[in-house]
């Protein structure tokens, strides 16, 4: 009898164990993920860029004086002031911002600068980029004019 209760309790141990196993998650599986409340993702921000090109020649004469622009080759809606444009003025040179037409303004100038060297070399004024807001940016190419005696 006691045989009987000892093989009875075997069983039904093994069963427990049977039962307890079934309701674990296997090795494999993945459990799955609680939905969240993710935050929305911000709007895509988009970025208006202009490229502006330099109207000037090559070379030049020492001490000459020179009329360059800059000019945007798309149209600019919200133009700021020709001041934003205004380059950082290198050694050895005179360059003083002149006044724009309506009808310059109209053809696309928004920067025009007096250039009067001051030494014969190569004046170069460096590209740079210019961000009126977060969603415009103005880039400006480098400027390269040889000046001879």
């Amino acid at each position: 009898m006691k045989r009987f209760i000892f093989i009875q309790a075997f069983f039904l141990f093994i069963l427990i164990n049977i039962e307890a196993q079934s309701n674990r998650p296997m090795a494999t599986e993945i459990p799955r993920a609680e939905p969240s409340a993710l935050p929305a993702p911000p709007p895509e921000r988009r970025i208006t860029v202009h490229a502006l090109t330099w109207d000037a020649p090559r070379e030049m004469k020492f001490k000459d004086r020179l009329i360059i622009t800059l000019r945007a080759n798309s149209r600019i809606s919200r133009l700021p002031p020709s001041s934003f444009f205004m380059p950082k003025v290198p050694q050895n040179v005179i360059l003083a911002s002149a006044s724009i037409t309506p009808q310059e303004a109209s053809s696309g100038i928004v920067l025009k600068l007096t250039l009067i060297p001051l030494s014969a070399g190569l004046f170069v004024l460096p590209s740079y980029t210019l961000n009126q807001d977060d969603s415009t940016r103005f880039l400006v190419p480098e400027l390269r004019l040889l000046v001879r005696e």
